[in-house]
């Protein structure tokens, strides 16, 4: 989903990407390694066919829609471009590149030019009227190293080479220590302690312990007694999220894609409540999410049918068979 001028100045710690309008699917990329402390900078900055953590980017916005462009896969490294020769009579060349610690310097400072369909042109700020430049015609699959050349062009304010979509790069947490509810009433407990496992592997808060507190009760965790009508009951995962200092904010309503991936861009998982069609509802974690053809798609754990991977409209009107909506959020935190 393309970003407008409004969505990136908003758009905080959210990674990005930049794709060619003239060579689709083919990315901006930034190799970092060995990048010197130096003037000169360093590393490698090319393209590549479908995006990876190379193809990743963290925007630091300047104001009047002035951006540094730093590199996910090697943070603290920044876009640096320096066209010194690149005018009128030589309207192609200069230097793209990394440098370290540079934000707002003014070789890594840029402005981003909004084109009619949605795109952008990128200007450097430290040479006025030259743009990033991207050719990407021969790289037709993702390699180690990527390919094309990135380079300068003068005077190229929307032009097919210097035009890039910028949309939100997939998001991904590692959510793999994630249980399914051990009894059929407990998706608030298993989804509530599930985040507390993301965030400590080695947490010692278990479901039951959780329905013991929630219900005064102190046999949940006994085999015979945790499937009985005392312990087996339903409950919204605040109480659960808030005990285990994972709690930072209840939202009575769906959150949009930019709110989601911001959450995910600071690895905080999003818990959820779906309300079914037929009465109840059902706890669940959002732990990803990805574009594809234009199409957004999260990745939910279900405590009860695991991972699962549903586009973002079918998860917020219609989830399952069951016909869920998504009623409630929780914003989580490592520890409030």
């Amino acid at each position: 989903m393309p970003l407008s001028l409004a969505d990136l100045r908003n758009i905080g710690n959210t990674p990005i990407r930049f794709e060619s309008t003239s060579d689709p699917r083919v990315f901006l990329r930034m190799d970092g390694t060995g990048v010197p402390t130096t003037m000169a900078g360093g590393g490698t900055v090319n393209c590549n066919f479908d995006a990876a953590e190379k193809e990743k980017f963290k925007l630091h916005h300047h104001g009047n829609d002035n951006y540094s462009i730093e590199s996910i896969a090697f943070p603290g490294k920044f876009l640096r471009m320096v066209a010194s020769d690149v005018n009128a009579q030589k309207p192609t060349g200069g230097i793209v590149n990394c440098q370290i610690n540079a934000n707002g310097g003014g070789h890594e400072t840029f402005r981003f030019r909004a084109q009619n369909n949605g795109s952008y042109s990128i200007e450097s700020l430290g040479f006025p009227n030259v743009f990033l430049r991207m050719l990407g015609g021969g790289v037709t699959t993702h390699t180690a190293q990527g390919g094309g050349t990135v380079n300068c062009r003068f005077d190229a304010n929307g032009g097919a080479e210097t035009t890039f979509k910028i949309s939100m790069a997939d998001q991904s947490l590692n959510f793999a220590n994630a249980q399914l509810q051990s009894q059929n009433m407990w998706c608030w407990a298993a989804s509530s302690v599930n985040i507390a496992r993301f965030y400590d592997p080695n947490t010692p808060h278990t479901q039951c312990a959780q329905a013991n507190a929630q219900f005064g009760q102190n046999g949940c965790c006994n085999v015979a007694q945790a499937s009985g009508a005392a312990c087996n009951r339903g409950a919204w995962p605040t109480n659960a999220l808030t005990r285990m200092g994972h709690l930072r904010e209840e939202v009575f309503a769906a959150l949009t894609v930019q709110q989601v991936a911001a959450e995910l861009a600071q690895s905080q998982p999003v818990g959820v409540d779906t309300h079914w069609r037929n009465g109840g509802g059902h706890i669940v974690v959002i732990w990803g999410r990805w574009e594809s053809g234009g199409v957004e798609w999260l990745r939910i754990h279900d405590p009860w049918d695991g991972f699962v991977d549903v586009t973002f409209d079918n998860f917020r009107d219609n989830y399952t068979a069951s016909g869920g909506v998504w009623a409630r959020s929780y914003r989580t935190v490592r520890q409030a």
